[in-house]
């Protein structure tokens, strides 16, 4: 589920913790005394413990997710450490800053080692062996149905039945979970606690009684959402086929307010990160240039058109990985394994380094680093016409990564398309320096470990 979920915070909360306890118990151990906690934390601590969280997140660290071995984690996990302690020593040897020996950083990193896994395993014992939230479903519609798709498949949420009052579906069963009865059943199922959450998921005409009823059961403790609200909240989307006009206009849109930091803050780091993204990148030219001639015949540098902000057409830059012929009848979706990729390009797009050069596009101002990934001119007609609120991609600069690239599988057709949109207006929606943050983040998460690529 989401980044701001309780369980989440939760074992956030549980590693920065063991990671300022661990520094610490390093000092404990190393000097033999028992120091103010307070005047534990100097240059060093502060700098290691900014960058064990930001490594954590880029590493997956701090998912709650159990599928996960822990023999896999415990890899991760020194991987990371070792990460955050070698240059960190090798820079503070370098610029001669030496308040204490390299017994110091050896010690807390043995101390964020074991904490860390142990919270780990505790955290899993304590929470995930816990029952699901047991959820009740207001509609047995096309709205219920799509939710209760999505929550058949969570271990998290298990729902125990349907209230419609709609006298027809009573007793129909939706997959293994039936219709128990009407919308009056609803106080009696709050009473007995049987319920954990109620999801509003009717689009026809609501009872004033049945929204009085859930105002009360709201404000005894059990959480009450209606479809959108749930959707957004604990998957990170919006559903675009379960809103309407009327919702857009009643929910703050935050991409489109005109902030100091959607109209510069944003367009100044875009731009500086960029050019340092060049600079730091541009050895690797010359490399990619040579062996994508010596591969395939053709252009280093492929141009293709892709729409942008204000559904203005743009050139955008990328290492070439097709063939020269690839698209002679005409534009078409990629698909897996494409057989149009060239050997080098394959390399390329599995290390993403294939985008390298659209930095150019956002120091030219056509694209930002986060934002919805732009399409090309072909696909956005019928993507208009055939896709609710389509559009709104559009209000927004396009990014080289975006909310729907760390969260959805590499995808090219109209399906994914839609599932797309949904995040990219969950982005839209919620814009933000910290979600753009977190979107980098999970975007260098990907690029390390290779997730997604096609």
């Amino acid at each position: 589920m989401n980044v701001f979920s309780i369980k989440k915070q939760i074992f956030w909360g549980g590693n920065i913790l063991f990671i300022a306890v661990s520094f610490y118990l390093a000092r404990v151990l190393r000097f033999g005394d028992w120091p103010d906690f307070s005047s534990v934390f100097g240059m060093f601590e502060m700098t290691a413990f900014v960058l064990y969280l930001l490594t954590f997140y880029v590493f997956d660290l701090h998912n709650t997710d159990n599928s996960t071995d822990n023999a896999s984690y415990f890899l991760r996990l020194g991987l990371a450490i070792t990460i955050v302690n070698v240059p960190l020593l090798s820079l503070f040897y370098l610029i001669d800053v030496r308040p204490y020996g390299a017994g110091l950083f050896f010690f807390s990193a043995c101390f964020v080692y074991l904490l860390t896994f142990g919270w780990r395993t505790a955290f899993h014992r304590a929470f995930t062996q816990n029952h699901p939230r047991r959820v009740m479903i207001l509609g047995a519609g096309i709205g219920g149905q799509f939710i209760h798709s999505i929550l058949n498949d969570s271990p998290n949420y298990r729902v125990v039945g349907f209230l419609d009052d709609d006298a027809k579906k009573k007793g129909l069963n939706i997959g293994e979970t039936s219709v128990m009865g009407d919308t009056e059943l609803l106080g009696a199922l709050s009473r007995s606690r049987a319920i954990d959450m109620i999801i509003l998921a009717v689009s026809h005409f609501v009872r004033p009684e049945t929204y009085r009823t859930l105002s009360a059961i709201k404000m005894s403790g059990i959480d009450v959402f209606d479809l959108p609200s749930f959707c957004e909240t604990a998957l990170g989307k919006i559903p675009v086929y379960h809103v309407n006009d009327s919702w857009f206009i009643s929910e703050p849109i935050l991409g489109v307010r005109k902030t100091i930091y959607n109209q510069k803050g944003k367009i100044i780091l875009d731009k500086l990160l960029s050019l340092i993204g060049l600079i730091l990148t541009a050895p690797l030219f010359l490399l990619i240039a040579v062996t994508v001639k010596v591969d395939s015949k053709g252009p280093v540098i492929y141009r293709q058109q892709r729409v942008g902000k204000g559904g203005q057409v743009f050139n955008l830059y990328k290492f070439r990985s097709m063939q020269t012929d690839a698209e002679t009848n005409g534009a078409v979706w990629a698909t897996q394994n494409d057989p149009r990729v060239t050997r080098v390009g394959s390399l390329l797009r599995r290390l993403r380094i294939d985008e390298i050069p659209q930095f150019w596009n956002v120091l030219k101002g056509d694209m930002s680093l986060v934002g919805p990934r732009p399409e090309r001119p072909e696909f956005v007609q019928d993507l208009l016409h055939d896709i609710p609120y389509f559009s709104l991609r559009h209000v927004v600069a396009p990014g080289i990564s975006g909310w729907a690239q760390v969260n959805y599988p590499y995808g090219a057709s109209k399906q994914d398309a839609i599932e797309k949109l949904q995040y990219d207006i969950y982005y839209i929606k919620n814009l933000s320096p910290f979600l753009d943050f977190i979107i980098l983040a999970r975007t260098a998460r990907i690029v390390l470990f290779g997730q997604g690529a096609r």
